[in-house]
């Protein structure tokens, strides 16, 4: 590993400041609504204003309440049928793949991605 030193990075802020507006978009969309959800997680409010502080309360209720059970469960089917949808097309581009001639591989691979740019294009 390399170490770099300030003076090496002084050189080059230029580049960091190219990378500025990312690491400030990053932080406002993706780290801001994350440590708000985290703290108002803790607090009795509507949207609008926080009422009061009640701790694990909404923690336990959740936990304790049969619709978010029944979601998991719901939530476990959806995943096995996705996985089940998944291995007619799985081996079908399995067996494309395995084909002996080029020719025939192309022409099938062909055959599968058309159907699926037609009716965009159209």
């Amino acid at each position: 590993m390399r170490v770099v030193t300030f003076r090496q990075l002084r050189h080059r802020w230029g580049l960091y400041l190219l990378i500025l507006p990312a690491i400030a978009l990053i932080g406002l969309f993706e780290y801001y609504p994350a440590v708000s959800a985290a703290y108002h997680a803790f607090f009795r409010w509507n949207g609008d204003d926080i009422s009061e502080y009640i701790g694990w309360e909404n923690f336990t209720r959740a936990l304790h309440d049969q619709i978010l059970h029944r979601s998991f469960y719901v939530v476990a089917i959806l995943i096995v049928a996705n996985l089940v949808k998944m291995v007619p097309s799985i081996i079908t581009a399995v067996v494309i793949h395995r084909l002996a001639s080029e020719r025939w591989r192309y022409l099938y691979r062909v055959a599968f991605v058309i159907p699926m740019i037609i009716p965009d294009m159209v």
